[in-house]
């Protein structure tokens, strides 16, 4: 795959899952493609040169070809301890690397320290892919905000733009709300074909509602598709589930009129240093407003490829002091703690510039924003390159300040939640290293 803005949200947001095992233990498998993929899926070599950096300009760890070359040497070796090492390594199964690392020590001829980077190395690769998903799930959000729904469009959708699309939905749920046979209406049907049958004529076939409606005719043909995976038992089952369901809708539709209530045209605003938020209008900004707590699309990338490169900083001094306390005592110790809350006074000179060229890359190749670079036709010229999206770094720091370290429950919250769009768009070190 070469685009992961193909994929649906879904599997965008699934940043937890690991690479399957079976993969990795192909005799064949493309270890350098594979990590130069998890950074990013067309292999820009400029985008690859630049998250690189990250790692081994902030944190003098290992470069990207030598960290790959070292575990294809793990994974053809013969000493069996150096392919499990690999294995829970490229995998993302870092807290059991570690456990084995503490019970056992080095495997083969590494060293603790040749084994704690390609760990933290990994981790950071990992850590590039969540700034990935997050960033095309971000265009996503742009061009495709109810996904499967409705075709992308040439251009943004604003967020004042989703109620006519909801409304649309709405029309057509009620539509199939309505024209839907439950297991008794259907038993009726039968008994009134029966009834009107002519003699030495065969039953008349079911006649069931037709399917109106873009929206619900789109839908129709994803359920086709996964009706044609199911047996014929599995198929009675959620037939009876949804005997169930629509007799539910009904009632609650019958019940009340806001049933289907349209998207907020308000959403709290993001923090202030004071932690106050007011209410502000999203209908004239990007529909990324109405799911990230009013951020815009590049605000958005700033915050995930802050928080990255912060990760480096922050997992480097850990990988550190643990290679350090093992040297000294024979003990790994090491703290999997979350990540502290961004400060950019803490990181290291160059850091924001580094942000920044990150950010242009990532505009350019995944986010494809239409900004990056342009001037408009008839006002005034944008800003020169050099200064473009500052202001959005800006705010993205100031946002994250403001918020802090993430908490445990952040992923959930409703639409007006900050926690929950700080976890959407953060980095997931803590993930794999606690697996």
């Amino acid at each position: 795959m070469k685009d992961l803005r193909s994929l649906p949200p879904a599997a965008l947001r699934a940043r937890e899952l690991p690479i399957p095992q079976h993969l990795i233990r192909l005799e064949d498998y493309p270890v350098s493609l594979a990590n130069e993929k998890l950074i990013h899926a067309g292999q820009d070599a400029s985008l690859i040169a630049l998250v690189e950096q990250t790692w081994t300009g902030f944190c003098g760890a290992p470069a990207l070809r030598d960290h790959s070359a070292t575990l294809l040497l793990l994974a053809r070796s013969a000493d069996e301890g150096e392919r499990s090492f690999y294995l829970r390594v490229m995998a993302g199964h870092h807290r059991t690397a570690l456990w084995h690392l503490r019970k056992s020590g080095p495997p083969g001829e590494l060293t603790i320290r040749a084994c704690l980077d390609l760990i933290f190395v990994q981790t950071v690769i990992f850590n590039a892919r969540d700034v990935q998903s997050t960033i095309a799930d971000v265009h996503l959000a742009m061009v495709e905000p109810v996904f499967g729904l409705v075709e992308r469009v040439k251009g943004y959708i604003r967020a004042s733009g989703l109620n006519t699309i909801f409304k649309k939905v709405k029309e057509d749920a009620k539509h199939c709300l309505k024209g839907y046979m439950t297991r008794t209406e259907r038993d009726a049907h039968r008994r009134q074909r029966i009834a009107e049958r002519r003699p030495g004529k065969p039953v008349a076939p079911p006649s069931y509602a037709k399917v109106k409606g873009v929206v619900a005719k789109r839908v129709g043909q994803l359920v086709e598709q996964r009706l044609a995976k199911l047996s014929p038992r599995q198929v009675v089952k959620l037939r009876r589930r949804l005997d169930r369901i629509m007799e539910s809708a009904r009632e609650k539709l019958e019940a009340s009129a806001h049933f289907f209530p349209n998207t907020p045209t308000t959403i709290s605003s993001i923090s202030r240093s004071d932690v106050s938020r007011d209410s502000i209008d999203i209908t004239s900004k990007l529909a990324t407003a109405a799911r990230y707590s009013g951020l815009g699309p590049v605000e958005c990338a700033a915050v995930s490829i802050c928080r990255f490169v912060q990760s480096a900083v922050c997992l480097r001094d850990k990988f550190n002091r643990a290679a350090t306390s093992f040297e000294v005592g024979g003990d790994l110790s090491f703290d999997l703690e979350h990540m502290p809350g961004f400060d950019i006074a803490a990181m290291p000179l160059g850091a924001k510039t580094h942000i920044k060229m990150l950010l242009d890359s990532y505009r350019r190749l995944v986010l494809d924003d239409a900004a990056y670079g342009a001037k408009s036709g008839g006002k005034p010229q944008m800003e020169r390159f050099d200064n473009q999206a500052v202001p959005e770094i800006d705010a993205a720091m100031a946002w994250l300040t403001v918020l802090g370290p993430r908490e445990i429950g952040d992923f959930e919250g409703d639409i007006n939640s900050e926690r929950k769009t700080f976890h959407l768009l953060d980095v997931l070190p803590e993930v794999r290293l606690s697996r």
